[in-house]
């Protein structure tokens, strides 16, 4: 995965090979198709270990002690500083906007997984209503 991330991120999808990243991390070419199906699921697997790693990160702020606001400007911070930290997911996902996010659509993985922040950050905001830190008015 890691050959497959720098490959994508360097190159992007239409620049990086399945050859090249196969020799890249030393593996047969026909591994990764075995186990991807082809570097269409190589990269939507790659695009979906990007996000999850953002998405741990975010989780972080939530489970800590603090209030709500606490929480949203922590989950905010984490968010900054991870993409600031992690230029292979800034340059993947501009990649992925500038193709409409054409392989994003197809992954189970990433709406899921998504939705659960989403939950989160709409748990934080209702904690925050429920002690008056956060104005009611805010829907999400």
């Amino acid at each position: 995965m890691t050959a497959a991330t720098g490959m994508f991120a360097g190159h992007g999808f239409t620049g990086a090979t399945v050859d090249a990243i196969a020799g890249s991390a030393g593996v047969n070419m026909r591994m990764i198709n075995h186990y991807f199906g082809d570097k269409c699921g190589l990269y939507v697997a790659v695009l979906e270990e990007l996000l999850g790693e953002l998405r741990e990160a975010e989780l972080h702020p939530i489970k800590g002690p603090g209030s709500a606001t606490d929480g949203l400007i922590g989950i905010y911070q984490t968010i900054f500083d991870h993409f600031g930290n992690s230029p292979q997911l800034v340059r993947s996902l501009s990649t992925e906007n500038v193709m409409f996010a054409r392989f994003l659509k197809s992954s189970v993985a990433t709406p899921v997984v998504a939705s659960l922040s989403l939950r989160n950050i709409e748990a934080l905001l209702k904690r925050g209503q429920q002690d008056g830190s956060i104005r009611r008015k805010i829907v999400f």
